[in-house]
């Protein structure tokens, strides 16, 4: 509940795309697997790492593009430096608070079976937490803000990523 004087924000106020962060880790994964090199070979066979790769990779993409079409639905910022018009509590935001950064999380994994970099792995629960760190708290902030107690409930009733 907000005190009098406190202001709502007119959106969560994150300054950067999301996804840029899962883009980043893989980068730098990238550079560390220049000087320690650590692929997933001796222990996965590359063909199923491309099967893996690939099936992670298009079931993201596929997660991604229905949390965007049930965002472009809905009417609502897609983007976290956009105002919500409304909880979106439909689609894959029945089962995931956050399901495009489950999507991107799950290209992230297909990626770094693709490429061969185990580095991509260690480095994506570093990433996850920077996301929590610098998006998911003020979304769940600007969210809880603007909606209340009808956030509250949405939050009580689907989890945050699975």
């Amino acid at each position: 509940m907000s005190k009098p004087g406190d202001q709502i924000r007119k959106n969560p106020g994150v300054w950067f795309p999301p996804p840029l962060l899962f883009v980043v880790g893989i980068a730098v994964a990238i550079l560390i697997d220049r000087y320690v090199e650590i692929g997933f070979s001796p222990y996965v066979p590359r063909s199923v790492q491309l099967v893996l790769g690939y099936g992670l990779t298009l079931a993201g993409l596929a997660v991604v593009t229905w949390g965007i079409f049930t965002f472009t639905r809905a009417e609502t910022g897609i983007y976290p430096n956009q105002p919500a018009r409304e909880i979106v509590a439909r689609g894959p935001y029945r089962y995931s608070r956050n399901p495009m950064y489950v999507g991107f999380a799950a290209i992230t994994l297909g990626i770094a079976l693709l490429i061969n970099n185990v580095w991509v792995v260690v480095l994506l629960p570093l990433v996850l937490l920077a996301l929590w760190h610098f998006v998911i708290r003020r979304e769940e902030a600007y969210l809880t803000s603007a909606f209340g107690e009808g956030y509250r409930a949405y939050k009580a009733r689907v989890r945050r990523w699975l």
